[in-house]
């Protein structure tokens, strides 16, 4: 993978060389910048939760009865939402 990525951006800049002045696709369009800001949300929240425990980063953001809790290990460390309280009949 890694391989054709390098010849990928390898050939490009290659193009990119051999069409000067007039290669127009250097320019970045409206759509393009608003494709990218669109996950900037997205990599913000996963740089907070990666930097910080993932219990302590995500405790206070999920409804009332319910809290982080780390699961029991398998392969790697997973996160799973539980009520925090057993569910009681409200009749």
């Amino acid at each position: 993978m890694w391989v054709f990525i390098s010849w990928f951006v390898f050939l490009t800049l290659q193009i990119r060389n051999r069409a000067g002045q007039k290669n127009k696709d250097n320019e970045w369009t409206f759509g393009q910048v608003l494709a990218l800001a669109t996950w900037v949300p997205f990599m913000t929240e996963f740089a907070y939760i990666w930097w910080e425990d993932p219990e302590k980063a995500m405790s206070g953001r999920l409804m009332e009865p319910y809290e982080v809790v780390a699961a029991p290990r398998r392969r790697k460390a997973a996160l799973e939402v539980e009520p925090s309280a057993p569910d009681r009949d409200l009749d």
